[in-house]
């Protein structure tokens, strides 16, 4: 999996980009790249997941931790761009909602 950070229209705010699948072996970049942002002063991200072909339990589990520790700093994490087998596991899991970002 890639992660591509894209600055974001505010300060303190930042785009991920997923690319590629989102599993055991990646996970834990996806996370350790979220807590250099946090450590940075970055705790407005929204993780675009419209390149994103996979994802499986152990992905869910690091975006909902990586959510959960944007949110422990007042900050904020959601989703977009799901599609294909990503939205449908999102779906299904019932975290769509929870991710989901407002826009």
């Amino acid at each position: 999996m890639k992660v591509t950070t894209v600055a974001g229209d505010r300060p303190g705010a930042a785009t991920l980009l997923l690319t590629g699948e989102l599993d055991l072996a990646s996970t834990g970049s996806f996370e350790q790249r979220v807590d250099e942002l946090l450590a940075a002063g970055i705790d407005q991200l929204v993780v675009d997941l419209s390149a994103l072909t996979f994802c499986d339990s152990v992905g869910l589990s690091g975006l909902v931790r990586a959510k959960n520790r944007c949110e422990q700093r007042g900050g904020s994490l959601g989703v977009s761009g799901s599609r294909g087998q990503v939205a449908q596991v999102l779906g299904i899991s019932g975290l769509l909602g929870t991710l989901a970002t407002d826009d």
